[in-house]
């Protein structure tokens, strides 16, 4: 992700298409991958389909990825489902907003931090990252 995403200019996303189960990965864990996507600030929009049975736990993790990185997780049964999955993704993408901030406490801590965004306005939904993270 590193080498592809950083050519690219202007406001990035990822969708990932997927059945779930990782059958290839031995050199990064889950805490890295989120961690390396916590870095990045690319939303990550996940459709799991239903190609086979997949461990709750893998399902779990993608909930998670899409959730922490700003994105969306789509359940997908049936290809009707993966072309509803893929229009609210545009539509999502289009409405679409980057909100920047100044910490109230700058420090050079590095780490992990939390941040959440609240509206006064009930019709209104905000799905955002739920932090991240510091590496001076």
């Amino acid at each position: 992700m590193t080498e592809r995403m950083s050519g690219i200019a202007g406001r990035k996303a990822i969708v990932l298409l997927t059945y779930g189960e990782d059958t290839c990965s031995r050199l990064v864990g889950g805490d890295k991958v989120l961690a390396r996507i916590e870095e990045f600030g690319i939303p990550i929009y996940i459709v799991q389909y239903e190609a086979r049975s997949c461990p709750k736990s893998s399902t779990d993790f993608l909930v998670r990825l899409a959730s922490e990185s700003g994105g969306r997780y789509f359940r997908a049964n049936s290809i009707r489902n993966i072309e509803e999955a893929l229009s609210r993704i545009a539509d999502d993408l289009q409405g679409h907003y980057t909100i920047c901030y100044y910490p109230s406490n700058p420090s050079n801590i590095v780490g992990y931090r939390q941040i959440k965004v609240n509206v006064d306005r009930p019709e209104v939904k905000i799905r955002a990252r739920t932090g991240y993270r510091v590496n001076f």
